[in-house]
């Protein structure tokens, strides 16, 4: 199967297993930013919001709450955490760099605990950001409530192949990503 089909029965599949899908903005590249590996900075209706690639978390690129949780639960010096941070980071950044126009799809009404908007995001020189991240190596997915987890989230296939081939974070940094994944994250 080709991957361009195989990267669309991926995100049918991921849609139709996220609840309350109610909208889809579509907003140019030029107002779409990389805060860190997850999380993008976009204008949607006059305001500037942070948006969180749904279903994935990547490592923190720098100090905040989420790192202290990290460096705790792992172990992991800091800088080791950061340099897996910045690395996923780039990644995305790369990602968008490919070109826009830029599809969210996403529930107004629903964001994380850090106030972020949740959304699947596809460019057109990049497909699905959120599946590019797994893919390529420098995501895990990250189940946000219990329907997520009962579903047969076809992305854990996704990470798992990551992780067994070695791409991105689990072969340039596979000790230091191994012990950020945890047990807490989905294998």
């Amino acid at each position: 199967m080709n991957v361009s089909v195989l990267r669309l029965l991926m995100l049918a599949a991921i849609l139709l297993t996220t609840p309350s899908v109610r909208a889809e903005i579509t907003v140019t590249l030029a107002k779409v930013e990389v805060e860190d590996g997850d999380t993008l900075i976009v204008e949607l209706d006059g305001r500037t919001e942070r948006v969180q690639l749904m279903g994935i978390d990547a490592p923190e690129d720098k100090g905040n709450a989420k790192l202290q949780r990290d460096l705790e639960r792992t172990g992991l010096e800091a800088e080791a955490l950061l340099l897996i941070g910045k690395a996923a980071t780039e990644h995305l950044q790369a990602l968008v760099d490919r070109g826009g126009p830029f599809a969210l799809t996403y529930d107004p009404t629903r964001r994380d605990r850090y106030g972020r908007l949740l959304a699947e995001v596809s460019g057109a020189g990049a497909g699905s950001l959120n599946i590019a991240m797994l893919e390529d190596g420098y995501a895990v997915v990250l189940l946000l409530d219990d329907a997520q987890a009962a579903a047969d989230d076809p992305r854990r296939g996704l990470q798992r192949e990551a992780v067994a081939t070695r791409r991105g974070l689990w072969g340039d940094h596979r000790e230091t990503a191994l012990a950020w994944r945890g047990k807490k994250l989905s294998r």
